[in-house]
């Protein structure tokens, strides 16, 4: 990981959902042992973003990966 936590969105897919309009993905956390944990789900994508920052600045991080591109918290 470089120093940097690496964090992903994905659309959720199937299943069923009261608005279909409005996507829902979940956020997940790549390890340096290369295991991942889902932090959240059916959230939508500024929710997802949203907890990754406030993730990576809870674990003292300046810059994480989100889906391969460099933020900063």
């Amino acid at each position: 990981m470089n120093g940097m936590p690496k964090y992903s969105i994905a659309q959720k897919s199937g299943g069923s959902h009261e608005d279909d309009e409005t996507p829902l993905y979940s956020l997940s956390i790549e390890r340096e042992d290369e295991t991942s944990e889902t932090i959240c789900r059916a959230v939508s994508y500024a929710s997802a973003s949203e907890m990754a920052l406030d993730h990576a600045k809870h674990g003292g991080y300046g810059k994480y990966l989100l889906n391969g591109r460099i933020c900063t918290a």
